[in-house]
C-alpha cells in the first residue's frame, strides 16, 4: 500500500509529522499518490489506518509540532474538571472530563489549530481520547445541554478569585464550530487554563491568548513512551527564558488517563 510505503520510507524523526499530515489532510505536504489514496476517507478512518500502520513505532520517539500542550496539561490536571463534569454524559469511550479537557485545550491553543491538535497522538494518549472531530464535540455539547454548561463559571469560581487580572473571556479563546452557549461557557474554562499559565510566567499575568501562543506555546516536542513513564523533550519557544526561570519546562506530573506512569518534562539542549 502506498501509505504504508510512504511511512516506512520516512526517517524516524519525521514520521510522526508525516502521520499527522495524513490524518488531518495536510494535502499540499504529501505525495500526490498518497493524497489520492487518503483524500476520499473520513478523518476517523484515516486516523485508524495511520495508527495501525505506525503501531510498531511506539517504542520510538514521537515528534509533535504542538509541544505547548505539555505546558498546559500539568495545569489542566489542577483544574476542577471532574467536579465540573459530574453527571455529564460521556462521549463513547471518552469520559466527560477528558472531552471537556480537550475542548479547553483547543480554546487555549487556538481554533486555527483545532484539527491538528485533536488528531495529535500525544493529546489522545494524555487525555485517553479516541480520534475525534470538532462536529462530534459540538454534538456532545448539545447533549450536555445549556443547564449543565451554565455551571462551568461556578466550578471555576476559585480560579476567578485567585487569578483576577484580565479574566474576562478573550474572544480568541472561543472554539470555532461550537454552538452557543457551549462556546461561551467553555471559553470561561479556557480562560481559567490560560490564566493558570500566564500567572506562572513573570510579567505575563495579563498577556493575551495570542501573545502566549506566539511566544510560549509555539514549540515542538519529542515524546518517548517508556514502559514506566513518558519523557517529553521540549523545544525552545521565543520566551523560553521564562519557562527556564520558573521550571515549567522541567517538571513531573500525572494525568488520570495514564494512571501511575509519570510524565517527565525536560528541555532540549
Amino acid at each position: 500500500m502506498l501509505v504504508a510505503l510512504a511511512l516506512k520510507a520516512c526517517p524516524w524523526n519525521a514520521r510522526a509529522e508525516l502521520a499527522r499530515a495524513m490524518v488531518v489532510g495536510d494535502w499540499p505536504t504529501l505525495d500526490p499518490a498518497v493524497v489520492a489514496a487518503l483524500s476520499g476517507l473520513p478523518v476517523t478512518e484515516r486516523a485508524d489506518l495511520v495508527n495501525t500502520l505506525t503501531s510498531g513505532d511506539r517504542t520510538r520517539p514521537d515528534h509533535t509540532g504542538y509541544g505547548g500542550l505539555f505546558l498546559l496539561l500539568p495545569l489542566l490536571a489542577e483544574l476542577p474538571l471532574a467536579a465540573a463534569t459530574d453527571g455529564w454524559p460521556d462521549l463513547g469511550p471518552a469520559s466527560a472530563r477528558s472531552v471537556l479537557a480537550a475542548l479547553v485545550v483547543l480554546g487555549v491553543m487556538g481554533s486555527d489549530r483545532s484539527t491538528g491538535v485533536l488528531a495529535d497522538p500525544s493529546l489522545q494518549l494524555a487525555l485517553g481520547l479516541p480520534p475525534l472531530e470538532l462536529p462530534e464535540l459540538a454534538r456532545w455539547t448539545d447533549e450536555v445541554g445549556p443547564t449543565r454548561l451554565a455551571t462551568l463559571p461556578v466550578a471555576f469560581d476559585d480560579v476567578l478569585r485567585r487569578r483576577p487580572a484580565s479574566f474576562e473571556t478573550d474572544p480568541d479563546l472561543i472554539v470555532a464550530g461550537l454552538p452557543e452557549p457551549a462556546a461561551t461557557m467553555i471559553g470561561v474554562a479556557a480562560s481559567a487554563l490560560l490564566r493558570e499559565l500566564s500567572y506562572r510566567l513573570p510579567g505575563m499575568a495579563e498577556a493575551s491568548a495570542a501573545h502566549l501562543r506566539r511566544n510560549v506555546l509555539a514549540l515542538r516536542a519529542v515524546v518517548t513512551r517508556e514502559p514506566a513513564r513518558f519523557v517529553v523533550e521540549l523545544g525552545h519557544p521565543p520566551l523560553n527564558l521564562l519557562l527556564s526561570m520558573t521550571g515549567m519546562n522541567r517538571r513531573t506530573f500525572y494525568l488520570p488517563a495514564t494512571g501511575g506512569r509519570p510524565w517527565i518534562l525536560t528541555s532540549a539542549p
